[in-house]
């Protein structure tokens, strides 16, 4: 597939600071329920993230940051296997300290102490089933522009000590991508067609797009899907020239047989289908 340029993006690195902020934002201890032996208070939880690359903000070459808006959802077992914490949404509030660094809150659980373990994924998904995380990845994407609510990762669970609203806690998050980026490039010289291309339509030998299901607590299984299509549609309603490109994303899959593909140009003009085959294992957190 020499048309499309092969680019590998690394695995993003978290080292999170948790700090418990009770009284900045107005919380309150009022409220208190009991999990087996572990006592709960509810308490505004303020995460740091302190870090260089990170996720939602995309550059040509496959570098990200944060962005305001930008979600994550986390759990966290006590010694009993107990959810104390049991997928609270994270938001990012302000940057934090330089625009390399990120500040996410939350109304969630304040822990006693103890040893925990901690599950996240992100973005916050449509739905959770204890520690199951439901995204859609749609089958027509715009492609000008990388959306990061369709870039879906799990982080390694860690075993930690408890939130405390003393200190600075620091919690190291190791996300990983579960989905697979294409960056589609025109070559120089390369449109057949004689206006700019506004869509690239692919079928796959296999579902790529749909309804996807993570777990939480296991980074390293492939995702699942259900009611899943194999084709891809990327849209780019104001049209590539040659030497640009868009992109398309997919689940993490391995993919082997043909690849169907055409393109459109901005008038309705439409290459022949052609044809590439695809073998090998589609890795989340990798450009083809």
């Amino acid at each position: 597939m020499s048309d499309f340029n092969c680019v590998i993006m690394k695995r993003f690195h978290f080292i999170v600071a948790l700090a418990i902020v009770v009284g900045l934002w107005g919380c309150t201890k009022d409220t208190e329920e009991v999990y087996d032996d572990i006592s709960v208070a509810q308490a505004e939880v303020a995460i740091g993230l302190p870090i260089e690359i990170s996720r939602t903000a995309m550059s040509d070459e496959g570098k990200a940051s944060w962005v305001v808006g930008d979600t994550f959802t986390l759990w966290a077992k006590n010694r009993t296997g107990g959810l104390q914490i049991n997928g609270a949404n994270f938001t990012m509030y302000y940057y934090w300290h330089t625009f390399a660094s990120a500040v996410f809150t939350s109304n969630t659980n304040l822990l006693t102490e103890g040893k925990y373990t901690y599950y996240a994924v992100s973005p916050a998904p449509l739905s959770t089933n204890d520690s199951k995380a439901s995204y859609i990845i749609p089958a027509e994407q715009q492609g000008k522009e990388l959306n990061g609510a369709y870039d879906i990762m799990v982080a390694t669970p860690v075993e930690a000590e408890s939130l405390s609203a003393e200190k600075v806690n620091n919690l190291a998050l190791d996300f990983n991508h579960k989905t697979h980026l294409f960056k589609l490039t025109i070559p120089q010289n390369g449109n057949p067609l004689n206006d700019p291309i506004s869509k690239i339509v692919f079928t796959f030998p296999t579902a790529v797009v749909g309804a996807i299901t993570v777990d939480a607590t296991d980074p390293s299984a492939m995702p699942t899907i259900s009611n899943g299509s194999n084709q891809l549609v990327v849209n780019v309603p104001e049209g590539l020239n040659d030497g640009e490109h868009a992109w398309g994303r997919i689940v993490e899959k391995n993919i082997s047989g043909n690849v169907m593909y055409y393109a459109v140009s901005v008038t309705g003009e439409r290459t022949t289908t052609r044809t590439f085959n695809l073998s090998k294992m589609c890795e989340g957190g990798h450009i083809t």
